[in-house]
C-alpha cells in the first residue's frame, strides 16, 4: 500500500475545540500552574541556577492551519527557529503551544527551535511512511513536541508511521512527548499516541482519553503523565518543556546516560505527584493508572532525582534513596541495594526501555517489532541477601513498570530488574520522599505497612 508524496493526512489538533479562542490571541507568556508542577519549588530552591533547557534543541511538529503551521516568531524574541518544512504563515495554535513550550517557565532557556509542517514531518521530511526500504531521516534535535492527532486512513500506514517513529527514537536518541486527546469518552488516537517510545500527556483534570490501547498490541496503557491546562495540546509542551530541562541538566554533569530517552523518561515518571488522585492506583500486572498514568509532572523531583548521579546496580554495595541508572539487562537479575534510615511517606521507581524496530532500509516496516519484557521488583534484604518480595511490577504488554508504596519503615530494600532477555537497554529512576517532621510520630512504632491505593481511577 503506498500513498501520495504530497498527500494530506486527517488531522484533529488536540483542544482545538476548547481552545479555539485562545489561537486569536495567542500570548508566549506561559498560563500553566507552574507551581503545581513543581517549577516554582525548584526555582525558590535553586534561584537563578534553576535548569530551563538553555542549549537544548527542540521541535515542534504541527498540524497545519491550511498552510500555517509557524507560530508567530516576532512574539518570541532571542529565540532561533529554523523552517524545516515548506515556508509557512502564522498559526495561533502553534503560537500557544510554543508559549508553554519554550515562552517562559520550564523551558524559557531554549533558543535553538526548528518547525515542522506534520505532513512533511511523517513524510518525505523525516519519518518517510510508506517509503518502503527506505529508513527515516536523522532527527538533529533532542526533544519533539506533538500537539495533534491524525491518521493516514490505512491501519497499514498507521502502523507504519508508529515504527517509524519508534525506530527514530531508538537511533537517534530523541525524546518525543505526544498529546492525547480532549474528553473523558474519547478513545485513545492511533497517531501518535500508541507508540511505545513516546511519553504520552494528559490532563490534571482528567477529561482526556484514556485506558488501554487498542492498536498496535492492545493492552498497554496511556498516558504516561498528565500535566496542568484547559487542553492536552497546551499540556504536552510543559512536558516537553520538562525534557529539555532534563536533558540540560544531563548535559551539564556530563552524564551522557542521563540524556537517554529511556532514563528522562523514568525521571519524569518517578518524581511524578499522586496527591491530587484520590483514585490513583495501579496493579503488579498494570503499572500505570488507567487515567493519569504515573500521576502529575513534578519537575522539582525529576530534578532531584536526576541530580543525584547515575548509580549502578550491585551485590556488595548500596545506593542512595534517590537516583537512576542506565544500563542493559544481563542473563541474572540487576540489584540496586538501598538502606532507608528514616520512615518514608512515599517510595516509587518506574523502569523504561525501548521497543526495538529493524532498519526498514535492510527489512521494511512490515515485520513485527521486538518489545521485551522486563520486571521490577521490590523486596526487604539482609546484608545484600534478597528477602521477601514486597511489591512488584511485572506487565506483560507495556514497555514500563511502576512501583509506588506507602509508609514504610526504615530498613535495607532491593529493587530488582529482570528479564529473560539479555543485552537490553533501559533505564531505572527511584524517588523517596520522607514526612513531614510533624508527621514522624504517626510512622514511628508502626508494623512495616505497605498500602496500595485500591480505589480504581474513574475512566
Amino acid at each position: 500500500m503506498s500513498i501520495s508524496r504530497s498527500s494530506t493526512m486527517r488531522w484533529s489538533r488536540a483542544g482545538f475545540c476548547l481552545a479555539a479562542a485562545v489561537f486569536c490571541c495567542a500570548s508566549p507568556a506561559n498560563a500553566y500552574d507552574t507551581a503545581a508542577v513543581g517549577y516554582n519549588q525548584l526555582l525558590a530552591e535553586l534561584g537563578i541556577a534553576t535548569p530551563n533547557g538553555a542549549g537544548v534543541t527542540v521541535s515542534q511538529i504541527e498540524a497545519p492551519f491550511g498552510p500555517a503551521y509557524a507560530p508567530n516568531t516576532s512574539l518570541f524574541p532571542g529565540k532561533s527557529f529554523t523552517l524545516m518544512s515548506p515556508g509557512s504563515g502564522v498559526s495561533g495554535h502553534a503560537t500557544t503551544v510554543a508559549g508553554n513550550f519554550y515562552g517562559s517557565g520550564i523551558g524559557a532557556g531554549i533558543t535553538s527551535v526548528h518547525l515542522w509542517d506534520a505532513n512533511h514531518f511523517l513524510q518525505e521530511g523525516l519519518l518517510d511512511v510508506a517509503n518502503t526500504g527506505v529508513a527515516p531521516l536523522n532527527e538533529t534535535a533532542k526533544v519533539e513536541n506533538h500537539s495533534y492527532m491524525g491518521s493516514f486512513g490505512s491501519t497499514a500506514l498507521d502502523s507504519d508511521a508508529l515504527r517509524r517513529l519508534d525506530y527514530m527514537v531508538n537511533t537517534d536518541d530523541v525524546i518525543v512527548v505526544v498529546a492525547q486527546n480532549n474528553g473523558v469518552s474519547t478513545t485513545i488516537p492511533a497517531l501518535l499516541d500508541t507508540a511505545y517510545n513516546t511519553i504520552s500527556v494528559g490532563l490534571t483534570n482528567g477529561v482526556h482519553s484514556a485506558g488501554f490501547t487498542t492498536f498496535d498490541v492492545a493492552g498497554r496503557i496511556k498516558p504516561d503523565i498528565v500535566a496542568p491546562e484547559s487542553a492536552t495540546s497546551y499540556a504536552t509542551p510543559i512536558v516537553a518543556a520538562a525534557a529539555a530541562q532534563m536533558v540540560q541538566v544531563a548535559n551539564s554533569h556530563s552524564w551522557t546516560n542521563g540524556a537517554h530517552n529511556q532514563t528522562v523518561k523514568a525521571v519524569l515518571l518517578a518524581g511524578a505527584t499522586k496527591s491530587e488522585f484520590a483514585s490513583w492506583s495501579r496493579t503488579s500486572t498494570r503499572p500505570l493508572d488507567l487515567r493519569y498514568g504515573a500521576g502529575e509532572l513534578n519537575v522539582y523531583r525529576s530534578y532531584h532525582i536526576l541530580a543525584a548521579g547515575e548509580h549502578e546496580a550491585g551485590t556488595i554495595a548500596t545506593v542512595p534513596n534517590i537516583g537512576w541508572d542506565f544500563s542493559t539487562t544481563t542473563a541474572g537479575t540487576k540489584k540496586y541495594f538501598f538502606d532507608l534510615t528514616t520512615p518514608v511517606r512515599e517510595l516509587t521507581a518506574s523502569l523504561i526501555w525501548n521497543r526495538l524496530v529493524d532498519d526498514p532500509s535492510v527489512v521494511g516496516f512490515d515485520t513485527a517489532a521486538f518489545v521485551a519484557n522486563l520486571d521490577l521488583k521490590l523486596s526487604t534484604a539482609s546484608g545484600f541477601t534478597v528477602g521477601t518480595m514486597i511489591d512488584q511490577s511485572v506487565s506483560t504488554v507495556d514497555n514500563v513498570e511502576l512501583i509506588y508504596l506507602t509508609n514504610l519503615l526504615p530498613g535495607r530494600y532491593v529493587w530488582e530488574v529482570s528479564s529473560p532477555t539479555t543485552g537490553m537497554n533501559y533505564a531505572l529512576a527511584w524517588y523517596t520522599e520522607v514526612p513531614e517532621p510533624g508527621g514522624l510520630t504517626a510512622l514511628i512504632g508502626l508494623v512495616l505497612v505497605l498500602r496500595r491505593r485500591s480505589r480504581l481511577a474513574s475512566v
